[in-house]
């Protein structure tokens, strides 16, 4: 079971980093290092509560990206 919580943290760690790198907001950069900090303590200790931490982060910081975005590009097409 430690190698899926293993293999879960690096793809957490992965999407983290590509986040980051397509929009370089200070929002998405505190996310991002708090998914990959969450991440690397589940690959180190092996316990599955930081992994679930760290990709909450990450999904609502895409989620409120996201709904900035529809909301941004809804007030430029008018």
């Amino acid at each position: 079971m430690f190698y899926i919580y293993q293999i879960l943290a690096v793809i957490l760690i992965a999407v983290s980093v590509a986040a980051y790198a397509g929009d370089r907001r200070t929002g998405i950069l505190i996310a991002s290092l708090i998914s990959v900090v969450c991440a690397a303590i589940t690959i180190a200790t092996h316990a599955w509560w930081p992994l679930v931490v760290g990709a909450a982060v990450y999904f609502a910081t895409q989620a409120v990206q996201r709904d900035d975005y529809a909301a941004t590009a809804s007030s430029h097409s008018h």
